[in-house]
């Protein structure tokens, strides 16, 4: 994935879930690729995100259809950055409400308040169209908003939030389509196969039946 692209993934799930559980911005919560915003009509959400970095980590396999398709998905680390959500009202009043739904919203995860754990669509990988659903993870950096003044008026409060998420990339799995186990009391090293004899030979199928070993 580009990382467009994954800027695109991480906005477009955080919309998801600002308007999916606070129903009164449906409609109103928009993502945009430059800012930030001056002016917007209100009542209205704008979230702004800045580059992102790369963390490379170790590969691990997370993904592997069934049945298999030959591909397999590997989180080799994740990409982290900083996202800035602004608040258009058309009052005081209304922008200390939406302020404290936004604040509520991220604090109401009882293992780590401050941190929304969101999953993201089945992704396109390098081409491949998996079923693997990842996980984007939000953490307010404060639970306080910031005003921008403009004249002595308030323009917009806004707050920024910390994500991250799994830089992924596929690789073509491995097929296994047999399995040869040998047995030997010799006490000797065996260099091939021909050095056990053939009744302490067992040939794993790939269903998992088994036949006496052969050469």
């Amino acid at each position: 994935m580009g990382n467009i692209s994954i800027q695109r993934v991480c906005m477009d799930t955080l919309v998801n879930f600002i308007v999916t559980n606070i129903p009164a911005l449906a409609g109103k919560v928009s993502s945009v690729t430059a800012g930030p915003q001056e002016f917007a009509n209100c009542l209205a959400v704008k979230i702004l995100m800045d580059q992102l970095t790369f963390d490379p980590s170790s590969s691990d396999e997370v993904y592997e259809a069934d049945p298999d398709d030959g591909k397999v998905v590997v989180d080799v680390g994740c990409f982290y950055g900083l996202i800035t959500l602004q608040l258009f009202t058309n009052s005081p009043a209304e922008r200390e409400e939406y302020e404290q739904k936004i604040i509520d919203l991220f604090l109401r995860t009882v293992w780590s308040p401050g941190t929304a754990f969101l999953a993201t669509p089945n992704l396109i990988i390098n081409g491949y169209n998996s079923l693997y659903s990842s996980e984007l993870r939000a953490r307010l950096d404060s639970t306080q908003w910031e005003d921008e003044l403009a004249f002595e008026n308030k323009r917009y409060s806004f707050i920024e939030i910390t994500i991250d998420y799994p830089a992924l990339t596929t690789y073509d799995a491995a097929n296994l389509k047999s399995l040869q186990v040998c047995l030997s009391d010799t006490g000797k090293p065996v260099a091939t196969l021909a050095d056990i004899d053939s009744g302490n030979r067992v040939e794993v199928q790939e269903d998992g039946s088994t036949l006496p070993g052969t050469l």
